[in-house]
């Protein structure tokens, strides 16, 4: 039956109350068991209008007009039908199309939405780890700058223990040769620098105390050498005194007896002490001066005016001897006679007695020399002790120097790798920026095509409703 009627409709054998336009309409949505029904009426008015007809007879070529109109109406050519057939089935497919597409946009805009929204929490996530890391690293410096802090502190307090230690036997020290305290607002390599400088200036002064200290002492040696040779250079005039003490002569003694330039040597003497007294100064050693070497070149210095004192009694006391001798010995000479005995023994007696009093205490001369040889290895004592403590000094300064430099290096280590972190982290941000703003451009582009398909598929919806009014008007027509 819906065969028949559909081969009818497309053959153009349809009558002419049927609108063809409504059929083809119903027949595209599916609605053939509506065509038939509609079929059905236009058979049935059809056959009204044969009875019209056939009752009426004054209506016939109303009638006619109106059967002919009927079919101009619907006698559409096979072209026309299929036009509108296709155009009909190309929309409905296009418009099915444009649903699934927009479907698809959508559920692609909301995959974007969540995945930006992703993104925007690990991106938060990174910031807030990175913020704890620099927070974590920062401490850690400061940790380790305090670290160093306390050390260098130790190794300074360390320091002026030692220099405590080794200079507590001087106690007019200068404060200006202890070391200054270090002021912490510079970097370690200049306070390393300073301590370098510092300590080689220190050593150069040291250095010149010493030549200078042993150029005193040498200074002294020479004269206490001179005097040795000026005492060494009087003649020796070998006075033998024979005593009779019960029956038995004293054994033979030998006095140093000062012939010529005894006039001379008294004011050279006082000279050489007074060039003594002026070129004795204090020594220093390290950074103060020795006070016990102070008092031994004082009392060295007394004892050597002590000599010269009495080696000028002495030499009066012989020339005095001497003239008397040579007076006796003339008036012999002049009598022609020999010396008696009794006035040899009377002036050997009275020449032991005067010689008695010129002795010189050798004694003296000999603990001069034992203290001049106790200063001696005092100094090399104190020079030894400089010596150590330079050495000290050094493997300290040395130690110190090397462990500031491991420290340095272990810092721009830590430094160096928390610059290539950084970098690496400031590439990694730009790359996630790069890529929000990548994906932040396909979905403006996402969302204008959305835009475009939408407008598509209202504008696809307006034609349909535009051709369904159409149909609808020719339909009521």
């Amino acid at each position: 039956m819906n065969s028949s009627l559909v081969g009818i409709i497309l053959e153009g054998s349809v009558p002419d109350c049927v609108d063809t336009k409504d059929v083809w309409k119903r027949c595209s949505k599916g609605s053939i068991g509506k065509t038939d029904y509609v079929v059905r009426q236009d058979d049935a008015e059809v056959k009204r209008l044969v009875a019209l007809e056939g009752s009426e007879l004054c209506k016939d070529s109303f009638l006619v007009d109106q059967i002919q109109f009927i079919t101009n109406e619907t006698n559409f050519t096979k072209a026309d039908k299929s036009t509108v057939t296709e155009e009909v089935w190309e929309l409905t497919e296009r418009l099915s199309v444009a649903e699934q597409s927009h479907a698809e946009v959508l559920l692609q805009c909301k995959d974007l939405e969540s995945s930006l929204e992703l993104l925007r929490q690990e991106y938060e996530k990174c910031e807030d780890y990175w913020a704890e890391k620099l927070d974590e690293e920062r401490r850690l410096f400061d940790q380790e700058q305090a670290m160093t802090d306390d050390k260098f502190t130790e190794l300074l307090s360390k320091i002026r223990e030692y220099e405590e230690m080794f200079g507590s036997h001087d106690n007019h020290s200068d404060d200006s040769d202890r070391l200054s305290t270090i002021e912490e607002r510079a970097s370690l390599e200049k306070q390393v620098t300073d301590l370098e400088e510092e300590y080689e200036e220190l050593r150069r002064k040291a250095e010149q105390e010493q030549i200078d200290r042993e150029q005193e002492l040498e200074t002294l040696r020479h004269k206490l050498q001179s005097l040795e040779d000026k005492t060494g250079s009087r003649q020796d005039v070998s006075v033998q005194v024979s005593e009779l003490d019960n029956g038995s002569w004293e054994s033979d003694r030998t006095y140093i007896v000062e012939l010529n330039g005894i006039r001379k040597t008294v004011p050279n003497g006082r000279k050489h002490n007074r060039l003594t007294q002026s070129s004795t100064r204090p020594l220093s050693i390290g950074n103060g001066h020795c006070s016990g070497s102070d008092a031994s070149i004082s009392s060295c210095e007394e004892d050597v005016r002590r000599l010269h004192n009495l080696r000028d009694q002495l030499g009066e006391q012989c020339h005095s001897l001497q003239r008397q001798k040579d007076v006796l010995a003339m008036e012999a000479h002049r009598r022609h006679l020999p010396y008696p005995v009794t006035n040899s023994q009377r002036d050997a007696s009275r020449m032991v007695t005067a010689s008695q009093a010129c002795q010189i205490d050798l004694n003296v001369l000999q603990t001069l020399n034992s203290r001049l040889r106790h200063q001696e290895q005092q100094c090399q004592q104190l020079q030894t002790a400089l010596k150590l403590q330079q050495q000290q000094s050094d493997s300290l300064l040395k130690r110190t120097w090397q462990q500031q430099r491991e420290e340095l290096a272990a810092l721009r280590f830590v430094l160096h790798s928390t610059q290539e972190k950084l970098q690496q982290q400031a590439v990694t941000c730009n790359e996630q920026v790069d890529q929000m703003r990548r994906t932040d451009v396909l979905v403006k582009d996402l969302y204008v095509e959305n835009s475009y398909l939408v407008a598509t598929v209202q504008r696809l919806e307006q034609r349909c409703q535009v051709f369904v009014q159409m149909s609808n008007d020719s339909s009521s027509v």
